[in-house]
């Protein structure tokens, strides 16, 4: 099985979620004209982190100048 954060055959990367220096789970963003919508894949449950990457997204959505309309795990 080849691990989901290994590249698109054009040899992209997929977007990874970094926690305590591991990688932890990949996300994508899908940007709206509303705002952004934002999804985690973690590889294993987050358990206390979720909030951490909910804080990291909202950073993200400011540096956009868009608002999150949905954050979904």
């Amino acid at each position: 099985m080849m691990p989901k954060s290994l590249p698109f055959a054009n040899g992209v990367f997929q977007p990874i979620m970094v926690a305590g220096g591991e990688v932890v789970g990949i996300w994508k963003r899908e940007i709206k004209r509303s705002g952004i919508e934002i999804t985690l894949s973690p590889f294993s449950p987050l358990i206390d982190r979720e909030q951490e990457f909910r804080e990291v997204a909202k950073h993200y959505s400011d540096f956009l100048g868009l608002p999150i309309i949905r954050i979904e795990s």
